[in-house]
């Protein structure tokens, strides 16, 4: 039987080599691959400077939409 793999697990997974190779095209092509609903849950399971490399590598156009659809309380004051 085929082992399932955790869609939160592998995105982390896919973002993090992304992230270490600082491809922004497989970034974009991450994000936008990925339902918007699946990255306002995933991406609060990331490590604070996983997000700040993902928004600082991302184009501004993918971070807004990302960003107006988080939840209210990820982003604090």
């Amino acid at each position: 039987m085929a082992e399932t793999i955790n869609p939160e697990f592998k995105f982390i997974n896919n973002l993090t080599s992304a992230l270490a190779e600082g491809d922004q095209a497989e970034l974009i092509n991450l994000i936008i691959s990925t339902p918007i609903a699946d990255l306002v849950q995933f991406i609060p399971a990331l490590e604070i400077q996983e997000i700040v490399e993902l928004f600082s590598l991302l184009p501004a156009k993918y971070t807004d939409v990302i960003l107006s659809n988080l939840p209210s309380t990820f982003i604090k004051n």
